[in-house]
C-alpha cells in the first residue's frame, strides 16, 4: 500500500493496482483507462482521477469484490433480522 503523509493511506492508488491486475483498468504504455475514460497519465494521475470520480471508484472497487468472491457491504435490515434471530 502506498502511504502519504497528508492523507494516510492511499486507497485510490491500491485500487489502482488492484484494478489493473484483474484488467478492470487497462494500462497502455503509461496511459491507464476504465472502459473508455482515459483515467490519466501515470499511475499518480490515475489515482487523483479516482479520488476526484468516487463514484468511479466505487464502481471499481465493487467490481473487484465481485471478483475476488468478498462479500459486499449487507444491507441494514439483513442485520436487525439477524440479531433478532440470535435473541430468539
Amino acid at each position: 500500500f502506498v502511504l502519504y503523509f497528508a492523507d494516510g493511506i492511499g486507497f485510490e492508488a491500491d485500487l489502482v493496482d488492484l484494478a489493473v491486475e484483474n484488467k478492470l483498468i487497462e494500462r497502455s504504455g503509461s496511459w491507464f483507462s476504465y472502459g473508455d475514460t482515459k483515467l490519466g497519465q501515470g499511475r499518480d494521475r490515475a489515482r487523483v482521477y479516482l479520488e476526484e470520480n468516487p463514484a468511479i471508484a466505487q464502481e471499481i472497487k465493487q467490481k473487484i469484490l465481485q471478483i475476488k468472491c468478498l462479500p459486499t457491504a449487507a444491507p441494514a435490515a439483513d442485520t436487525e433480522t439477524a440479531a433478532a434471530s440470535e435473541d430468539e
